[in-house]
């Protein structure tokens, strides 16, 4: 399990530049080295890209893995008790006190319209086309407290991991 971690600090590191590569794997230190290392026992170049391919090839990521996200470190499984927790909120969700009030435009696209600096995407526009050929602009607001509760688990763990990431596309 160790040399394919290695792997996967190396393997991030495939979709960058030369120079920003080579920094990167250099801070990388040991860890790198060791899956150099590894890379040279399979016959593989020792290059981030041989990394990605052994671990595309193995069925650890698949072709399209964000590498961003690995590279950053961010969480993005969640302990087994959270994901009970959240399946069962799913399935029998709280009483809405303002269901009267709300909406479901699920069925619609939505596009965030949060600034780049905002600490939480919660904001977002789609448009519906009428029978009649008007264009309907809704605007849609995140309330999470709709289904996670003040001080829960998963609002705990939803402090704790708080944050908005902008990844390249």
């Amino acid at each position: 399990r160790g040399a394919f971690r290695a792997l996967e600090r190396l393997g991030c590191l495939a979709d960058l530049g030369p120079e920003e590569a080579t920094a990167a794997a250099q801070a990388g230190g040991a860890e790198v080295a060791s899956a150099q290392a590894f890379l040279q026992h399979l016959g593989r170049k020792r290059t981030a890209a041989a990394a990605r391919a052994v671990l595309v090839e193995t069925g650890i990521w698949h072709a399209h893995q964000n590498l961003d996200v690995l590279r950053r470190r961010v969480p993005t499984e969640f302990a087994p008790a959270l994901e009970a927790a959240a399946a069962e909120l799913a399935s029998f969700p709280p009483p809405d006190a303002d269901a009267d009030a709300r909406r479901d435009l699920t069925h619609l696209p939505a596009f965030a319209i949060d600034e780049a600096t905002t600490r939480e995407i919660d904001d977002a526009l789609s448009v519906e086309v009428l029978p009649d050929g008007r264009v309907r602009l809704w605007v849609h607001i995140a309330d999470p407290t709709r289904f996670v509760a003040p001080s829960s688990a998963l609002d705990d763990e939803a402090r704790r991991r708080g944050t908005s990431l902008y990844l390249p596309t």
